[in-house]
């Protein structure tokens, strides 16, 4: 489209009152032979989506032709992601190598994190106990009889038993050979 042609289109819509569209559609109609060829020279390249996106968009890769005049084509992964429409995120291993298939992933916590574990678990397990007392002085009182002493237990009990679930949880793979200052 030259410029002239774009001047007079416009006019067309100032002068007239036309609407763009209506005066784009008219030229489209009108210029057929100019923008043919442009159409059967376009070529949309098909690449694996990641989240809707080709390639997950162009920060995660970019649509690349296979083999041109065909619509296949490939992803070139930003670095530090790979897979066919770069969705998955390259790992940094622990022996400096970047290879996500053989590389372990390691569920580390920090000997910080577990000792505050184990202090809120014995504080919790104290207020367990206290309660246990608590229930058991007063069993006959009529605020603990109504409140009916055997559920009050069984509760007791739930909560001592859900608090320890931190002793396993906090199991890392430093116990099979991980770097056990890691977290």
């Amino acid at each position: 489209m030259s410029s002239s042609e774009m001047e007079s289109m416009l006019a067309a819509v100032q002068l007239n009152g036309s609407s763009f569209r209506a005066v784009a559609k008219n030229w489209v109609l009108t210029h057929g032979n100019t923008w043919r060829p442009w159409i059967s020279n376009l070529q949309v390249v098909e690449c694996p989506e990641y989240q809707g996106l080709p390639c997950g968009g162009l920060q995660r890769g970019r649509c690349v032709a296979l083999n041109p005049p065909y619509p296949e084509g490939t992803c070139e992964c930003v670095d530090g992601l790979l897979g066919d429409a770069c969705a998955i995120e390259r790992r940094q291993c622990s022996d400096g190598s970047s290879d996500s298939e053989h590389c372990q992933e390691l569920s580390l916590v920090s000997d910080g994190l577990k000792y505050a574990m184990y202090g809120l678990a014995g504080i919790d397990w104290l207020l367990c106990l206290a309660c246990l007392g608590f229930v058991l002085l007063l069993w006959n009182s009529p605020v603990v009889a109504a409140s009916q002493p055997v559920f009050l237990l069984i509760t007791l009990l739930g909560a001592f038993i859900s608090v320890a679930t931190i002793i396993p949880l906090s199991i890392d793979d430093s116990a099979c050979g991980g770097d056990p200052g890691a977290g």
